[in-house]
This record gives C-alpha cells, sequence and structure tokens, in this order.
C-alpha cells in the first residue's frame, strides 16, 4: 500500500493516468468461489483492475525501492494477460499504467509495446461504439505523444501511433 500511496502522491495528483476508483477496487480481492459465478467480462475487469494496481504500485516503488518494482509490474502483467482477449475501457486503464510503470522503470521497448496496445485498445473500443470518456482518451492521447515524442529516431513496431486531431479528444 505504501508505494500504492506514493503513485497517488507523486504522480496521480498531477496527471491521472486511471480513475482513483480502478486502483481502490483493485486493492480488494474476490473470494475464490465468487470467480467460478462470474461472466469472463466480469473476471476480466477483475484482472484489468488488479493489473492496473500492481502496475501503479511498480510506479510507486520507482521513488523508493526500485529493485522491487519489476516484481509488482510482472504482477501486473500476469493479471493483464487474463484480460487480454476483453476488450475494455478497464484493460485500457491496466494497459495505460503498465506502460508508464514501464516507463518510469526505464523499460522502454516494454513502454512502446503497451502505449501500442493501449493505442489499439482505443480504436477498437471506439469501432465497437462504445463509449470512452474523455479523460480515457485524454491519457490515451497523451501517452500517443510522449511515445511519439521519444521514439524520434527510433524505431517503434507495436501499433502505428496517431494523433487524433483535438476537436476528436474531446467529444
Amino acid at each position: 500500500m505504501n508505494y500504492l500511496d506514493l503513485y497517488l502522491q507523486r504522480m496521480h495528483s498531477n496527471f491521472p493516468l486511471v480513475p482513483t476508483d480502478v486502483l481502490r477496487k483493485g486493492v480488494h480481492s474476490l473470494p475464490l468461489q465468487s470467480l467460478h459465478a462470474l461472466k469472463a467480462e466480469d473476471i476480466a475487469k477483475f484482472h484489468a483492475m488488479k493489473a492496473s494496481t500492481w502496475a501503479a504500485a511498480a510506479f510507486g516503488a520507482c521513488f523508493t525501492d526500485r529493485n522491487i518494482a519489476p516484481d509488482y509490474l510482472n504482477t501486473a502483467i500476469a493479471h493483464m494477460r487474463e484480460c487480454f482477449e476483453v476488450p475494455s475501457e478497464d484493460s485500457l486503464n491496466a494497459y495505460l499504467m503498465i506502460g508508464s510503470a514501464s516507463y518510469m522503470m526505464g523499460e522502454m521497448n516494454q513502454f512502446f509495446r503497451y502505449a501500442g496496445f493501449a493505442d489499439a485498445i482505443e480504436q477498437n473500443l471506439m469501432e465497437m461504439s462504445q463509449h470512452l470518456t474523455s479523460d480515457r482518451r485524454a491519457a490515451v492521447s497523451a501517452v500517443r505523444c510522449h511515445a511519439q515524442f521519444l521514439a524520434k529516431g527510433r524505431q517503434v513496431d507495436p501499433v502505428m501511433l496517431r494523433l487524433p486531431e483535438f476537436e476528436d479528444i474531446v467529444k
């Protein structure tokens, strides 16, 4: 919890990548018997929130204990694997957090990969006519811009990161 608090104080208060309630829900666990009764979408949502929370803790750990951050990020990625097939706003949040934590840890290839995944999920959700809040779209655009800025002179392969027009973001 200390590392999650550090993330909330030092990063989230200035640039909230994911909604606070996602991180709060990601801290809570479900009894194993509950998992069997849930639909695939609900299980994916549960794992996506866990992934976001573990990635936020990895991000926070970078401020004081960089040695533990990779373990937290690996746990986040393990949860992400459980919701990979179900595109949702929750999985978008997880991709944003994992990418940002990867950047904080200096894992640039991983940052580009997860920024690309977030970009692809956003596009996929919009094509499926699923509503994304303006703050989610702004967060994706900010990470996309960051990735494009850092990519100058680098080969970035995962997904072609596109910059939308400002009017598209505020819709």
